[in-house]
């Protein structure tokens, strides 16, 4: 069985010495032996009698036995990306060590975005730059003027085309192998949603804020179609993303049922205004997006059954995390 650092390990050969280091950590390995070969052997691929051919085997067993404690080791062949994703195969070994097998998932991935103002266009770039195989978008709307302060994927070229049109040149531009499909419709219900094909897709962003409990409702979507469900929204001072809810699951009502008063307070905080600032859509939009990626590359992430607040003067991130609710407490029938 042959192994090999994943992508993100740096691997630094020094006189005499090896340092590998990943984020915040850092091993140094300063026992004798040929720390070059050894570099490239841990990169390319290798066996524990390669490596015995550079080093002594107690020396082989502490390296195989550090680095695996890291979670640095995999099995999987080396990923051989597109130039268009070439830089983020690393990145996606922080969701999976298998980088290949996660880019395979995000780009195999269905997602439909509600909304395409200035939350949805951050969402929807971010997925098709990172090879996300089929988007779908939902919006009635048409670009304004007014919009070009956030909406960052139109420009002037754009007023007064369909949001869902203009998007979809855009990314086709961005991300040719991407599919995407429109939907030039107003959403106040579920059932707003039939025709859309939302039952095939892993994930729906939700990224509209009317009606006040349009989340709510759609979030009932987990189980009705079978689809993961994420959202986000942003206010005068402050901005949420999540709860990423899967079915089977938490359901956005659980957190209404039980909602604690700092909850309370967060939810009255994110109220709709009609002031709109970019760098701030752009945050939360952007959020949303990782925390997609994340769950499709590895089944996990951040933000599931959790809904993160931030505000935006102070910079204080707050995290709420879903309790056990009266809908699925061990002594309600509903939890059988």
């Amino acid at each position: 069985m042959r192994i090999r650092l994943i992508e993100s390990v740096s691997v630094i050969p020094l006189n005499g010495e090896l340092l590998l280091t990943r984020g915040k950590v850092a091993l140094r390995y300063r026992t004798a032996g040929d720390w070059q070969s050894v570099s490239v052997l841990l990169k390319a691929g290798t066996t524990r009698s390669e490596l015995e051919r550079f080093l002594t085997e107690p020396v082989v067993q502490r390296l195989l036995r550090t680095t695996n404690g890291e979670g640095w080791l995999t099995t999987s062949l080396a990923v051989a990306a597109s130039p268009a994703l070439e830089r983020q195969i690393g990145y996606l070994t922080m969701f999976n060590k298998d980088a290949g097998l996660a880019q395979t998932r995000v780009s195999s991935s269905s997602v439909s975005i509600l909304g395409v103002g200035g939350i949805g266009v951050v969402v929807a770039e971010h997925l098709a730059r990172a090879g996300v195989g089929s988007l779908s978008l939902i919006d009635f709307d048409f670009v304004e003027e007014s919009n070009l302060n956030r909406h960052l994927l139109f420009d002037t070229s754009d007023v007064g085309k369909s949001k869902v049109e203009a998007a979809r040149d855009h990314l086709r531009l961005i991300s040719p192998k991407s599919q995407v499909n429109t939907h030039h419709r107003f959403v106040e219900s579920l059932e707003d949603l039939v025709g859309t094909g939302l039952e095939s897709d892993d994930v729906l962003v939700i990224a509209i804020d009317q009606p006040r409990n349009i989340a709510t409702e759609l979030s009932d979507s987990t189980e009705r179609y079978g689809v993961r469900v994420m959202m986000g929204a942003v206010g005068l001072e402050t901005g949420f993303w999540g709860p990423f809810l899967v079915p089977g699951g938490h359901q956005l009502k659980c957190l209404d049922l039980d909602a604690g008063q700092e909850a309370r307070e967060w939810a009255d905080a994110v109220s709709p205004t009609p002031w709109s600032f970019g760098p701030s859509n752009t945050v939360i939009g952007a959020q949303i997006a990782h925390d997609v990626i994340q769950y499709v590359a590895s089944n996990w992430c951040l933000s599931l059954e959790r809904r993160n607040f931030i505000d935006f003067s102070t910079l204080e991130i707050t995290s709420l995390q879903f309790v056990n609710c009266s809908a699925h407490r061990s002594d309600s029938p509903r939890a059988l």
